[in-house]
């Protein structure tokens, strides 16, 4: 008698269970019509992936990407997840590497047959200068972009940091007090997203002068281990990666972008004191460039290859 007992005991027990789980599924589908999941263009929603939501500019709907989809122009956000009207994502690289040892002093140089780079996007390799660990100064290839901060229980609006504003960050102070930690990105030219013409934004390119005299950028970097390819080609390991600090919009950007500049290493001094003073020194070179230092050199595209 006890075992019938129990036998309709989870009899019911199931079906109390299968009822439950069918409402749970058809207000699930109601909630679902009326508030659809954010999805990928690929089909993905958050319960798969990461999803990132982004807006192409002020004047068309936000979409979403999942970390495979995620184009060059989306992976444009601050730490905070606002667009990146804010900050230099694009820059170019065009000059030799030979210019670049003789006006860092470097001593080793592991870049190989260095061709142009007349558009560096975020996640992209680029040449760096750094100390490495036996002293000595070298030019190697990065990967342009810090991990974002691991915090539980959030998942990352922005999957690569390009840039540091905050250096007040205690996830910024690991690496910018430690001078080992410190580096020199090359550059001859960077762009900014001037939206003052219009729904479309127009990417205006500043240089030193005509000629894209080689400058440099106030880097970081640092040693990370996961994967920054893509769904369709992983690239899974150990990578060097690196970012740059940029500050308040000089006089001569601001008329096309207000929010900020990167910060320029125009002099040997600026450049070694980065690279070797204590942070309550170097961290006064986070500062616009002077009046009349850049100027316009090109604008409507995404390269420069000048």
């Amino acid at each position: 008698m006890g075992d019938l007992r129990n036998k309709i005991r989870r009899i019911l027990d199931h079906q109390r269970i299968e009822q439950n789980h069918k409402k749970q599924r058809e207000c699930d589908a109601a909630l679902a019509k009326a508030h659809p999941l954010p999805r990928c263009l690929c089909g993905w929603s958050w319960y798969e992936t990461t999803i990132w939501a982004c807006t192409p500019d002020r004047w068309r709907p936000t979409v979403y990407f999942c970390p495979a989809c995620l184009p060059d122009w989306a992976a444009y956000e601050l730490e905070n997840g606002e667009r990146d009207d804010r900050m230099c994502n694009l820059y170019s690289m065009t000059k030799s590497q030979d210019a670049i040892r003789q006006l860092t002093r470097t001593i080793r140089d592991l870049t190989g047959n260095l061709a142009p780079l007349p558009a560096v996007f975020p996640n992209r390799m680029a040449p760096v200068v750094r100390v490495a660990p036996d002293g000595a100064r070298e030019l190697l290839m990065m990967r342009w972009g810090f991990p974002p901060p691991n915090i539980p229980g959030q998942k990352p609006r922005n999957p690569y940091l390009t840039n540091i504003r905050n250096t007040d960050s205690r996830y910024w102070q690991t690496y910018l007090k430690k001078p080992g930690c410190r580096c020199l990105v090359p550059a001859t030219s960077f762009a900014e997203p001037d939206n003052n013409q219009g729904p479309k934004s127009i990417w205006t390119w500043f240089a030193q002068d005509d000629t894209r005299p080689l400058m440099f950028f106030a880097g970081i970097w640092r040693e990370w281990e996961g994967d920054r390819g893509t769904k369709a080609v992983p690239d899974v390991g150990k990578h060097l990666v690196f970012s740059f600090l940029t500050t308040d919009a000089s006089e001569d950007v601001a008329p096309v972008h207000a929010d900020a500049t990167p910060v320029c290493l125009f002099t040997e001094d600026d450049r070694e004191a980065w690279m070797n003073a204590p942070w309550e020194v170097a961290r006064e070179l986070q500062r616009p460039p002077a009046p009349g230092a850049l100027k316009i050199v090109a604008a409507g595209r995404k390269e420069d290859g000048a």
